[in-house]
């Protein structure tokens, strides 16, 4: 899920149960989460797009589209572009 799908429901579970300690645990829990997710996927498209030779402007267009749809992209990166980054960093 990307960030706007967490964020959306962190806020309906914080509407629906108040602002209790355990929803407030479960907001933070899942902001942490989703940066994470987000994070990791702008590196591994920041290095495979260099590795590949890309310019800059294309790394950051790449860069923000893997923040916007991070676990999309982790699994992109998983199912099609993993081998392909190996072989480049390894060449």
């Amino acid at each position: 899920m990307d960030l706007a799908g967490i964020t959306y429901l962190t806020s309906r579970y914080s509407e629906e149960y108040g602002t209790s300690p355990k929803a407030r645990n479960r907001s933070i829990f899942m902001t942490m989460l989703s940066l994470a997710i987000g994070f990791y996927a702008v590196y591994l498209s920041w290095t495979c797009n260099s590795a590949a030779g890309l310019g800059t402007g294309y790394k950051v267009f790449w860069a923000l589209c893997a923040w916007m749809f991070g676990t999309i992209y982790l699994l992109y990166y998983v199912l099609f572009r993993r081998a392909e980054c190996r072989a480049l960093k390894n060449a």
